[in-house]
């Protein structure tokens, strides 16, 4: 987390979202409070549900695969999170 803040900060790197919190900036209680929320196994990918901070209304969905005993992100998209919800 603390190589994409130097990274946002630098005016020659500059990126859209990071792939892996789907996210332009980063809160700074986020790298204390990672939280998983939830696991899914379907046939295709295991769909592991992230929370990041306190009051965790930043959430993503990653899809791991397994290749050769090692896991690996295929891919990675936005939660949206119900108002009134956290």
């Amino acid at each position: 987390m603390e190589k994409l803040r130097r990274a946002r900060q630098n005016e020659n790197e500059f990126y859209d979202s990071d792939f892996f919190i789907k996210a332009q900036d980063i809160l700074p209680d986020w790298t204390s409070h990672i939280v998983i929320t939830d696991v899914e196994y379907d046939p295709v990918c295991t769909q592991v549900y992230v929370s990041f901070g306190q009051n965790p209304a930043h959430r993503v969905i990653d899809c791991m695969v397994k290749e050769a005993g090692i896991w690996k992100v295929q891919s990675v998209a936005r939660v949206p999170v119900a108002k009134g919800k956290s």
